[in-house]
C-alpha cells in the first residue's frame, strides 16, 4: 500500500518516506471526492426523495429543484476531480485544497 510518511524530532522534520505515486494518489483522492460527494447527495435528497421526483409525486418546481441541487454538487464534485487531474507532480497535489 503506498504511503507517506513524515518523522518529526523536536517539532523538526528530519525524514519523510514516501511510496506513493502520482496516479495512485489521484485514484484515491478521486475516490474520496465521490464518497464526499455521494454522501453529500444524499444527506440533502434523500432516496425516497430522489425516487419520489423521479416518478413525479413532487410539483415540478420541487422536481427541478433536486434536479438542480444535485445537479450542482455532480458539477462540484467534476471539478475537483478535473482539477486533481490536471496536477503533474505529487507536490502539485499535496498543495491541492478542495
Amino acid at each position: 500500500m503506498e504511503h507517506k510518511i513524515e518523522i518529526y524530532k523536536n517539532g523538526t522534520l528530519v525524514s519523510v518516506e514516501d511510496t506513493r505515486t502520482l496516479a495512485g494518489e489521484k485514484s484515491r483522492r478521486i475516490a474520496l471526492v465521490k464518497e464526499e460527494t455521494g454522501n453529500a447527495i444524499l444527506e440533502a435528497y434523500p432516496i425516497y426523495k430522489q425516487n419520489n421526483a423521479a416518478l413525479g409525486l413532487y410539483s415540478a418546481e420541487e422536481c427541478q429543484a433536486i434536479k438542480d441541487g444535485i445537479q450542482a454538487l455532480r458539477d462540484a464534485s467534476n471539478a475537483k476531480e478535473a482539477a486533481i487531474n490536471a496536477c503533474e507532480s505529487l507536490t502539485e497535489l499535496d498543495g491541492l485544497y478542495l
